[in-house]
């Protein structure tokens, strides 16, 4: 999505976000997303040795 507003700037002459925004929004969310899931892998860890 980024690439296309950059590649395609006549098409998406004014995006509503700019394309390095939002490259950065989404780098956040992977990042949130990742430690999600660490955090939860953690924890059936921690369940399954405690049984």
């Amino acid at each position: 999505m980024v690439s296309g507003f950059t590649d395609n700037s006549d098409v998406y002459p004014a995006p509503l976000i700019a394309p390095a925004d939002l490259l950065a929004l989404l780098e956040a969310c992977m990042s949130a997303h990742n430690a999600c899931t660490a955090a939860q892998a953690a924890a059936e860890q921690a369940t399954a040795d405690k049984n």
